[in-house]
């Protein structure tokens, strides 16, 4: 991993890192460096993990701003943001291109937590290490499930869940101490 970032930082405190968007004077608005820098820090300490689960400050400005710009979604959007917080807000959303904040999209599924800008790096420690604390096949396993869940129909998944065998190779280590 490079420390020569432009629009990103990134702070490592084993076993966790941390990626944070730092594009202040354009209020974080993504480009294609952003995504450059954050694929190639994701790449480096492996933890794509961690973009399962949002966390941002309460006072953060969000927004899908495409229409704004004359722009149409290409980096999944238009799927992703409906399977979030439902269709109806996702084209009011999309529709208006505007701005909500990080407790908005707490309330509406879109972000696991919102909490004050001053309480953010404490948070996202503290999920970070419940995280790390767990087994880390089995957490694994649940991003395939639910990479599953997002592209089976219930029954397929179901099946899915039942039929795919996953190595957790600390399970029997993880029962022995809960006896």
């Amino acid at each position: 991993m490079t420390d020569s970032y432009t629009a990103i930082k990134v702070a490592v405190t084993a076993p966790t890192a941390t990626v944070t968007l730092h594009r202040p004077e354009a209020l974080n608005a993504i480009t294609p460096t952003m995504l450059r820098e954050v694929n190639d820090a994701l790449a480096a300490l492996e933890i794509a993990i961690a973009c399962d689960i949002v966390v941002a400050a309460e006072e953060a400005k969000c927004g899908d701003t495409h229409t704004k710009w004359g722009l149409r979604p290409t980096w999944g959007m238009s799927q992703r943001l409906p399977m979030l917080v439902g269709l109806a807000r996702a084209r009011e959303l999309s529709y208006t291109a505007r701005t909500f904040t990080g407790a908005d999209a707490a309330s509406w599924g879109l972000f696991a937590y919102a909490v004050p800008a001053a309480e953010l790096d404490a948070k996202v420690a503290e999920v970070a290490d419940a995280i790390a604390a767990n087994s880390g096949d089995s957490v694994a396993a649940y991003k395939d499930l639910y990479f599953a869940a997002e592209r089976f129909t219930l029954p397929e998944g179901l099946n899915y869940e039942y039929s795919t065998r996953y190595e957790i190779n600390d399970a029997n280590n993880r029962v022995n101490t809960f006896k």
